[in-house]
């Protein structure tokens, strides 16, 4: 039973913030060989996510704000930042019984781009991802929808919400929402994503992957989170043009308008 359960956490290679990107949750072992995590789909069900993946991604391609950042340096950083993330998403580290973590980057991307340009931007890190070797066209919808749509929304809903129910100030921005919140979108996902592994592999496997990775998923959103709201820090000071998220008229209105006073 021990290494039964242990053979099906590898089908789970990627927990909390790694999510679906890693390179080996597609296959789950049984037995004497392997078979792809999608075959345990209904027939067409993997083509189908994918289709709604392209759908998604070009509705986001169509409402990116292309003006906006159009001459400046967060036209070339969305490019960049694909590239960065598909090389980032080699690095995993591995977890007892054959599971392995990495850095997503999903939140930080989002709050970078926002809603649309964040799911294009990951949309293009797991092309890359392909061509790398590290993905397969079946798990491709999974990827885009789980992986980099749902948490991208995520984040500009609760984005939205602090907006409109607190305070307007930066620190509400850089903690509540840079820290705080990618944490919470962070563990949502992670949760989310095993719920998923758990229910393609049914019964007691699935109730051992959830017991056994969540904890480490969870640790990890938490140690992602932190380093996402130490870089949305640097970035608001040093590079507040590819934080499409921040709008200074709204953060800063209170500082400008008390150094107004004061003169």
């Amino acid at each position: 039973m021990r290494a039964l359960s242990i053979s099906k956490l590898r089908a789970a290679a990627t927990l909390g913030a790694g999510g679906l990107f890693s390179p080996d949750w597609a296959h789950a072992s049984a037995g004497l060989g392997t078979s792809p995590a999608t075959a345990l789909l209904p027939d067409g069900a993997a083509w189908l996510l994918a289709g709604m993946a392209v759908l998604v991604l070009f509705y986001c391609l169509m409402r990116a704000p292309w003006k906006e950042i159009s001459g400046t340096s967060a036209s070339h950083a969305w490019l960049v930042a694909a590239i960065v993330l598909a090389l980032a998403w080699q690095l995993r580290v591995p977890l007892p019984g054959g599971a392995a973590i990495h850095f997503l980057g999903v939140t930080l991307i989002a709050l970078m781009f926002g809603p649309h340009l964040g799911t294009l931007t990951l949309g293009l890190a797991a092309v890359f991802s392909l061509y790398l070797g590290a993905g397969s066209l079946e798990r491709f919808g999974l990827t885009v929808l789980l992986g980099a749509a749902g948490p991208c929304w995520a984040m500009h809903s609760l984005l939205r919400a602090t907006q409109r129910y607190l305070p307007q100030h930066l620190f509400v921005y850089l903690l509540v929402i840079g820290l705080f919140g990618s944490a919470l979108v962070l563990g949502l996902t992670a949760a989310l994503q095993l719920g998923v592994y758990a229910a393609l592999q049914g019964g007691h496997n699935g109730e051992v992957l959830m017991q056994q990775a969540l904890p480490y998923a969870l640790l990890l959103a938490w140690g992602e989170a932190l380093t996402v709201g130490m870089l949305v820090t640097l970035f608001v000071i040093y590079k507040p043009q590819w934080m499409l998220s921040f709008d200074d008229r709204i953060y800063l209105q209170r500082a400008v308008a008390r150094g107004d006073e004061t003169r």
